[in-house]
């Protein structure tokens, strides 16, 4: 049964990369979307609730970068833990995104399936956490 309280969005330019992502994550208990840009990922978040995860590509193709959407969504849903995919990229870019809060995580592209969803699984119980130490603190 899905839980309608975890919602996961991915936000990927390649089409056929996020079906296959898509098809891993659909057994998972979540609710998933998907956005083909940073622009439509951005109206998917404002036009729902709170996202316990969201997964982007870096390279998004639309003059924004992964790293862009994710400064946004860390001002709008601090409490969303957020994974960012790339490949080609420095690895120290990733290291300063993480250092400075604006991912949690990064994967480097070939993504193969136990570790995507181990990623997924480790930002679900992260976003979980962050619930409840908003409830007790």
């Amino acid at each position: 049964m899905k839980d309608k309280n975890l919602k996961v969005l991915v936000v990927d330019a390649d089409a056929k990369n996020s079906e296959l992502i898509d098809a891993d994550l659909k057994l998972l208990p979540i609710e998933l979307f998907t956005a083909s840009s940073g622009e439509a990922g951005i109206k998917i978040i404002k036009n729902n609730s709170e996202f316990a995860v969201i997964i982007s590509d870096y390279n998004l193709g639309s003059g924004m970068t992964g790293g862009d959407l994710f400064k946004l969504v860390g001002e709008c849903s601090p409490k969303t833990s957020r994974i960012l995919m790339a490949d080609g990229v420095d690895e120290d870019s990733f290291k300063n995104m993480v250092s400075h809060g604006f991912i949690e995580e990064y994967v480097l592209k070939p993504i193969f399936f136990k570790s995507l969803v181990s990623h997924v699984e480790k930002g679900l119980e992260f976003y979980k956490k962050k619930i409840e130490w908003r409830k007790t603190g």
